[in-house]
């Protein structure tokens, strides 16, 4: 497996079932790649890019549930290879909560897309914003005021993180490629992360059914 070299951007944390507390039934992760030319100061660097993401969390725009906690920070150079350069993690622990309150299914996200405006399959990425409370409409998808909200925190959390140095890019092991985002995309449909859902205890109720013959 070969890349170009770049550093992967890791941010995450505990879903709980309160506001305020409560006991953590889940976790949620997300990732993106820089490209940073001279490298990524080991402090004002790498909190700044916490701060970016702890804005981006708390803002009442991104329809976030409060019930979902971002933790934790982390900053990893990647080699050639596809390995970590080093095993000493940069992690910044946070403890933000999500600003908006909601009764949609835990395993409710939204898809965030980014791109270079092409149609180049390695130059296509992004990520899901955890436990989305944004209200349903009647066409079964949020209303194209939320989707631009989301759009424009994108658009700020992008900006902070995009500095003279450092650019956000798509990481792509076909051909080594580094693509620089040029475009971000929010559409209105709101996604199930499978795999949250299956992590969900359910209970059942049963009844007998009588054999018609």
């Amino acid at each position: 497996m070969v890349f170009a070299p770049h550093y992967r951007v890791q941010w995450g944390g505990g879903i709980f079932t309160a506001s305020n507390g409560g006991m953590q039934v889940e976790v949620w992760s997300n990732t993106l790649s820089l490209l940073a030319t001279g490298g990524l100061d080991p402090a004002s660097g790498i909190e700044g890019i916490a701060d970016a993401l702890t804005a981006f969390h708390a803002s009442a725009f991104t329809s976030i549930d409060s019930r979902c906690a971002l933790q934790y920070v982390k900053v990893n150079q990647i080699g050639a290879d596809g390995k970590y350069v080093s095993q000493n993690t940069n992690v910044v622990v946070r403890n933000q909560r999500g600003a908006s309150q909601g009764a949609e299914p835990i395993q409710s996200a939204l898809r965030v897309s980014l791109d270079d405006g092409s149609r180049n399959p390695r130059a296509r990425g992004g990520w899901y914003i955890p436990c989305f409370t944004g209200a349903i409409q009647s066409d079964w998808q949020v209303s194209e005021a939320i989707a631009e909200q989301v759009a424009g925190r994108v658009q700020t959390l992008l900006a902070a993180l995009n500095a003279p140095n450092q650019t956000v890019v798509i990481a792509s092991r076909v051909g080594a490629s580094l693509t620089t985002v040029t475009r971000l995309r929010v559409g209105r449909q709101v996604d199930t992360i499978r795999r949250r859902r299956n992590a969900i205890p359910e209970n059942y109720f049963v009844e007998t059914v009588n054999p018609g013959l």
